[in-house]
């Protein structure tokens, strides 16, 4: 047992998203949640019995390893935003990384629509990457001037 070691104190943790980067973030908390929460009540509930609930047509993807891939960066991102509110920084980085994955999700989709005649624009797409470019330059923090040191200072 040591003595005479105080305690160490807390130390707090300064927000890592703060302007519109916040509110982007709580965005995305709130878009995956409740994409997770919709899904979760189509499977309980069912497609059709949803759809006479709400009127509106409920469409079941096809279930596939391209959507399942995709559905699953999604819910990781969501994650990595929560703790992103939680203040921490290695799931920041992640949803760094996340962010760019569905970047190249979304524009291989809109890609894929142009073989079946259709026109996508990946709208979306842009919010991550605006997202994941901020992110970004917060984690790498201030440029920091770089010293006088061989410019002929004295």
């Amino acid at each position: 047992m040591m003595t005479g070691v105080p305690p160490a104190a807390p130390v707090a943790r300064t927000p890592i998203a703060t302007g519109w980067l916040l509110w982007l973030t709580w965005l995305f908390v709130i878009v995956a949640a409740s994409g997770i929460l919709f899904s979760v009540l189509v499977l309980i509930v069912g497609a059709d019995r949803l759809t006479q609930l709400i009127g509106l047509t409920v469409n079941m993807p096809a279930l596939t390893a391209w959507w399942m891939i995709e559905q699953a960066a999604y819910v990781l991102f969501g994650i990595a935003c929560v703790g992103v509110l939680a203040k921490d920084r290695d799931l920041a980085g992640i949803s760094v990384v996340l962010a760019w994955v569905i970047v190249v999700f979304q524009c291989i989709d809109a890609l894929l629509q142009l073989f079946e005649a259709r026109i996508s624009i990946p709208a979306g797409a842009v919010l991550y990457l605006a997202y994941a470019l901020k992110m970004s330059s917060v984690l790498r923090g201030p440029k920091q001037d770089s010293p006088s040191i061989g410019r002929g200072a004295i």
